[in-house]
């Protein structure tokens, strides 16, 4: 329910009044540089700096992010993170190319993350380690109610070796990938495959 307020009338529009009162059209087809969406950063250096991204870029991050993550297919994804956040990318763009349904939580709760992922099967989901120790730390967590997740993508900050440990422990079939980016280079930089990430450890011990 949409409601307009005009001085001190209150006109209510339903969806079906919305949708019947749109023209549907299909829009050209889009060069390769054509922008494609003007994300905001600002980063620890102040004012936010809008970022325009072409088509190729986009197309080629999610591309490349495929290409790395070996069997990469959604079915159902968890948006966490904000949509207009560089991070949102491979939910928004993914999920479509692969058939796959999206599930939103308004507003990240522990409780709510685990109720969702429960309820709808949600296999792939981003998160940063904060929101991660938290779910872990739920009284309502059981790794019984995570077991849908097939991959869980983390990044931001770093990685709690507890927390690395126990999602092993609890949940030794999930991939976890540990994802470094930059909205001026059009999202991801580079991912940390958990195989890649055990040798490292393996090595500083």
């Amino acid at each position: 329910m949409v409601a307009v307020c005009h001085s001190h009338r209150v006109h209510d529009v339903d969806e079906e009044t919305l949708l019947a009162a749109a023209s549907p059209v299909l829009p050209a087809e889009p060069e390769e540089n054509d922008p494609v969406v003007l994300m905001y950063t600002g980063g620890t250096t102040g004012l936010p700096k809008g970022v325009l991204i072409e088509h190729r870029a986009e197309a080629l991050n999610l591309y490349h992010g495929a290409m790395t993550i070996s069997g990469l297919r959604i079915d159902t994804y968890l948006m966490q993170t904000p949509m207009f956040h560089a991070a949102s990318m491979l939910g928004i763009l993914g999920s479509p190319i692969f058939g796959g349904r999206v599930v939103f939580i308004p507003m990240f709760n522990p409780n709510g993350v685990l109720d969702l992922i429960e309820a709808h099967q949600v296999t792939d989901t981003l998160m940063v380690p904060t929101m991660i120790g938290m779910c872990l730390a739920s009284d309502k967590y059981s790794p019984r109610r995570l077991s849908s997740l097939k991959r869980l993508v983390y990044g931001a900050s770093p990685m709690p070796e507890a927390t690395l440990n126990r999602l092993q422990a609890d949940l030794p079939e999930l991939d976890l990938i540990q994802g470094y980016g930059m909205t001026e280079a059009c999202s991801t930089v580079s991912l940390l495959l958990i195989h890649l990430k055990k040798r490292q450890l393996r090595r500083s011990a």
